[in-house]
């Protein structure tokens, strides 16, 4: 079993990670913080592997401009293994503002 830590810090733009998968089975942890510009909404993480959305963190913004920690994740994934894949943190939706007061970490255990 291994365990990597694809990424930890703060960043404000869709980022993605080159990542070769040794087994066939993974678990993706996602943590991060975001901001929403409209009070009483929804902001979102979208987790893409490959292109395709595996999932999303996501928390309820009551307060408009205040930057929130969302609820973490994690995502079974099913990759080939040797297969090169790439992972991306990206907005998920229209309120949803990230920069560089935001922080993310995600960690892959794959076996």
């Amino acid at each position: 079993m291994n365990f990597t830590t694809l990424f930890s810090g703060n960043g404000s733009q869709i980022t993605t990670w080159n990542y070769k998968a040794t087994g066939s089975r993974q678990l993706l942890l996602v943590s991060g913080s975001g901001c929403s510009t409209v009070a009483n909404s929804l902001i979102t993480m979208n987790i893409m592997v490959n292109g395709t959305v595996a999932g999303s963190i996501k928390v309820w913004a009551n307060p408009a401009n205040q930057h929130m920690a969302y609820i973490s994740g994690a995502i079974p994934l099913a990759l080939a293994p040797n297969s090169k894949n790439t992972i991306t943190l990206a907005r998920g939706s229209d309120n949803t503002y990230l920069d560089y007061n935001d922080y993310y970490n995600v960690t892959i255990i794959d076996q």
